[in-house]
């Protein structure tokens, strides 16, 4: 299975929990601008002007210049609307939604706050659906966010975890060991830890390869920077 089939199901399952619950709430929809990071991952594109949830489909809007590359890149429907200006994206949004829809809209996700285009495409759809536009953010911060201790779980085994690593492979540096070597021995340390929780799970992947190509190591030996300091200074240098 290759990562983009991965990526497909783990978004399927946030969109399910999205959609059962909109339903629960009183929406027709959710509405996800360009700048928002979670319309990039229900999309799986960032080929989009906005992402609209409904309880049946999931659509990704978008203009002529990007409607090919979304088309291609997304699993869901790509609506393609005359342009990218807000009046057309209205247009092909309220194409799908019944008169006086209830929308949701995530008013701010992290640092991301709603734009001034987006803005007027909002007031588009109040005039032309009769739409009544409400926050959503609360809603979307429950089906996506963790809840706090589950969070806590994570941040307090991660930094253990990190220091049990680095102490690791202090321990087992020397003058010689390769420095693929050392990165193996956290890779070592890391696999081992992530049993004792189920929230690790996520922020580990397991194998060999787990830490290495982010730490772009290489067959390069440790020596020592100065002499009878080569256990606490080491330094790379190629053969």
């Amino acid at each position: 299975m290759n990562l983009l089939e991965v990526a497909r199901k783990a978004t399927k399952r946030r969109i399910k929990r999205l959609t059962d619950t909109l339903s629960k709430v009183g929406l027709n929809a959710v509405l996800l601008f360009d700048n928002d990071p979670l319309a990039y991952k229900l999309a799986l594109t960032h080929h989009l002007d906005t992402v609209l949830v409904t309880n049946e489909n999931i659509y990704v809007v978008t203009g002529p210049a990007y409607a090919l590359a979304a088309g291609e890149e997304t699993p869901w429907e790509a609506i393609e609307s005359s342009s990218a200006d807000p009046s057309s994206v209205a247009d092909a949004i309220a194409a799908l939604l019944p008169t006086g829809a209830t929308i949701g809209v995530n008013k701010a996700w992290g640092r991301t706050k709603i734009g001034l285009s987006n803005l007027d495409l909002i007031e588009l759809l109040k005039n032309r659906l009769k739409a009544n536009i409400i926050d959503a953010t609360s809603v979307l911060e429950n089906v996506f966010d963790k809840p706090y201790n589950d969070e806590m779980v994570i941040v307090e085994w991660l930094p253990r975890t990190a220091s049990r690593a680095l102490e690791a492979a202090v321990e087992n540096i020397e003058p010689g060991i390769r420095e693929a070597e050392t990165a193996g021995i956290v890779d070592k340390t890391l696999y081992e830890e992530r049993d004792h929780t189920d929230g690790s799970r996520q922020w580990l992947s397991p194998g060999p390869r787990a830490a290495t190509p982010h730490a772009k190591t290489s067959t390069r030996r440790i020596r020592p920077r100065r002499p009878g300091h080569g256990r606490r200074w080491p330094t790379m240098a190629r053969l």
